[in-house]
């Protein structure tokens, strides 16, 4: 639909790693770790997850080409070891709190609510039914929570996330592509309201492809 989802993580940037066909020989060469932890059925689940994604989508080169065309990472390539490193930090400190669990809270407009679809076959709860076995293995217990309204800006719901979103969420999101113009005003006030009112200063998600927003998310 020629959006962009760009990702960074609020507070640390950290970014969500992103796979192409470039990088996908790295990935698929992982050695498991001599400890139990993950365990052996967290690689074989990641193995069938990614099979199954090369094959919906016409192969691996295909399938990853695309993934590349619809995700922007932030920071660039050049730092995409310390990205993964940065997000996977993130489940394993959920992983290893009082309450292992993983809160992803989306807000935005009809495209995120799935209008046209089931609420249960919007795009945050295909993520859900994607992410949802791998981080079990690990011990994480992935919530997710789908707020989107149609055609609601995100002011002032950016300004009172905790009630919107939850303070317990550890990722943020905001489809911004449809209703908030080409400025990054409505932005820097999500990220800023994002940073000082949530705890755990969330990994944030970005549905978009407008320049102004996208410099501020590098910056």
């Amino acid at each position: 639909n020629g959006k962009v989802m760009g990702s960074v993580a609020a507070g640390d940037l950290a970014d969500v790693p992103i796979s192409t066909g470039e990088k996908k020989k790295d990935l698929g060469k992982e050695e498991k770790p001599k400890t139990s932890f993950p365990s052996a059925d967290f690689f074989d689940t990641v193995k069938t997850m990614r099979t199954k994604f090369e094959t919906r989508y016409g192969g691996a080169d295909a399938a990853y080409a695309m993934l590349a065309r619809g995700i922007r990472s932030f920071p660039d390539d050049k730092n995409y070891d310390k990205a993964i490193q940065h997000t996977a930090s993130r489940f394993l400190r959920s992983a290893a709190s009082s309450d292992p669990k993983f809160v992803a809270s989306f807000g935005g407009y009809s495209v995120t609510v799935g209008r046209g679809n089931l609420f249960s076959q919007s795009f945050p709860f295909v993520m859900e039914s994607v992410l949802r076995e791998p981080l079990k293995e690990i011990g994480v217990d992935l919530v997710v929570r789908n707020a989107a309204i149609g055609g609601i800006p995100s002011f002032p719901y950016g300004w009172c996330l905790p009630n919107f979103l939850g303070e317990d969420s550890d990722l943020v999101s905001w489809d911004y592509s449809m209703n908030e113009g080409n400025d990054a005003n409505g932005l820097e006030a999500y990220v800023r309201h994002a940073l000082a009112m949530l705890p755990k200063r969330p990994l944030l998600v970005l549905l978009d492809n407008k320049r102004a927003r996208m410099d501020l998310i590098k910056k």
